[in-house]
């Protein structure tokens, strides 16, 4: 770090360490979003956001209602959480509240 803050310069850098926590990394430079979460600590992916439960009954509002259009339709919906913003307007909209926040 001398040659890179030479002399009395250095002393503006904090060294710090962080030994545990969790990262959430969206890259809103790609359409739709994509969206990565990572436990520090071990690397391992953590789940949080919203999941569409069996009480579905495929009336299709969240899928309108969802800004990025990362919910698949079919025998069961379903939300593409790699896209998802957890913006909550599929969970706020659902007229049977089948949509569950988990995290």
């Amino acid at each position: 770090m001398n040659e890179v803050y030479p002399g009395d310069s250095r002393n503006i850098l904090e060294v710090f360490c962080i030994f545990d926590g969790e990262i959430e990394i969206f890259d809103l430079s790609k359409v739709p979003i994509e969206r990565s979460q990572y436990d520090l600590c071990d690397n391992r992916i953590f789940n949080k956001g919203y999941l569409i439960s069996n009480r579905c009954i495929a009336c299709d509002r969240c899928k309108r209602e969802c800004p990025q259009q990362c919910i698949k339709s079919g025998s069961k919906y379903k939300i593409m959480q790699d896209h998802c913003l957890h913006c909550g307007l599929c969970y706020e909209n659902c007229p049977v509240r089948a949509i569950e926040k988990v995290g």
